[in-house]
Formats: C-alpha cells, structure tokens, sequence
C-alpha cells in the first residue's frame, strides 16, 4: 500500500507510478490522471523474480515526495500482475 499526502490531489491530479526487478534501473510504469483512483493493477511483472515500487501524486501547482518504496516478492508466485491499493492520508 502506498501513502500520499492529500494535499496534493487537488485541481488536475494524478499519479505516476515507478518500479523496478530488483537489481534493475527505476523506470516508470505509467501516469494515472485519475486523482480519483484508489486501485490499479500492475500487469507485465514476471514471476520469479523480486519487485519494488514507489508512486509520486502530481497536480497542477507540482509534485509530491516519493512514497514509502513497497516490495513484492514474486520468486514464489505464478501471475504476473499485482494489485495495489493507494492510501491518502
């Protein structure tokens, strides 16, 4: 779960999440301009192998601090997408 501080999902707000296979580089997965959007699959993810995510909101004035870095661990797991949840404080 990622926390974001509210105060940034004003005006025209989105999100731009960011991942890597550990050890890879950063890279971004994708803009959600939906400030709206509590959930959102992350599909492409290949099983076996170890995952880390962080999220940044972004609005017209600018945008937020990275979030808390979450890892997944998909040695054991047979998908390839995950669901994450986006907790706004």
């Amino acid at each position: 779960m990622f926390q974001i501080n509210k105060s940034f999902l004003i005006n025209k707000s989105g999100f731009r999440i960011y991942f890597r296979r550990i050890p890879e580089e950063w890279q971004q997965y994708k803009n959600i301009i939906n400030g709206n959007l509590r959930t959102f699959l992350i599909t492409g993810l290949n099983c076996g192998h170890n995952y880390q995510f962080y999220i940044i909101a972004f609005n017209d004035i600018g945008m937020s601090p990275a979030s808390e870095m979450v890892s997944k661990d998909l040695t054991k797991s047979s998908g390839n997408s995950l669901i994450m949840k986006i907790f706004i404080n």
